[in-house]
């Protein structure tokens, strides 16, 4: 939750490569979630930054069926 994330980030070590690291794997995982909507949960964690990036040591995956909405449009 965004609650969650704010105090982690309070607690991140605040060097640059930590902030840049940790906004990319965000960005990947709003990527992901959005090219793949049946994605119901995931859950990382932890997320270790380090020198060289970032490494998920943990990670959970829940997927469920998606069906799109209908298209909407005007009939006739």
């Amino acid at each position: 939750t965004f609650k969650r994330l704010a105090k982690l980030l309070k607690e991140l070590d605040r060097t640059s490569e930590a902030i840049q690291t940790l906004e990319e794997a965000l960005l990947r995982v709003s990527a992901l979630a959005e090219d793949l909507p049946q994605v119901a949960e995931l859950d990382l964690n932890p997320i270790r930054v380090h020198p060289k990036g970032g490494t998920i040591v943990d990670a959970r995956v829940r997927v469920s069926p998606f069906e799109p909405p209908p298209m909407l449009g005007r009939d006739g």
